[in-house]
């Protein structure tokens, strides 16, 4: 027999120890079972957006997108995954929100953490490159523009050193 919330808790705790993979299976039951718990959901949304699949990550947000844009890290990874799937102007309306409400200077200091953790994961350089932007930040959107395009090449996203002549 199943215990009631073990499912929807070894998700997150799968999430949080770095695999997403194994959220995604897990929370993916919880939602189906319960598609209100807004934590689960949140965290689903996280996970897909960690592995680069935007759409999944739209879907599994959407349903909670207010309170998402409450959350800096949550909100970033929303308008970043809107961004990526097309809906240009939802994405900026959200990151116009987390500046508004101040979240987004807390945001970016989730993503830089979280690319020093995994500098090769481009979905968290592409929020910072968008996040960087709204902030006026252009040097440090450059570079992140810079490694996005290097992953996207299959190179490791580190910036490339200055030649010595």
């Amino acid at each position: 027999p199943q215990i009631p919330g073990l499912q929807r808790n070894l998700g997150l705790a799968a999430y949080f120890a770095g695999q997403p993979a194994e959220a995604i299976r897990l929370l993916s039951k919880t939602i189906s079972q319960a598609p209100g718990d807004s934590h689960a959901r949140a965290v689903l949304g996280l996970a897909y957006f960690s592995r680069g699949d935007f759409g999944k990550s739209v879907l599994a947000i959407r349903p909670i997108a207010e309170q998402a844009l409450q959350d800096p890290e949550l909100g970033l990874a929303w308008a970043t995954a809107l961004a990526q799937i097309g809906d240009n102007n939802a994405s900026s309306r959200a990151l116009e929100r987390l500046e508004t409400s101040g979240k987004l200077v807390e945001a970016i200091g989730h993503f830089e953490r979280t690319v020093q953790l995994q500098p090769s994961n481009l979905s968290y350089h592409l929020g910072l490159e968008a996040a960087y932007r709204k902030a006026g930040r252009t040097a440090e959107a450059d570079q992140q523009h810079a490694i996005c395009e290097s992953l996207k090449a299959g190179g490791t996203g580190a910036p490339s050193s200055p030649r010595q002549n």
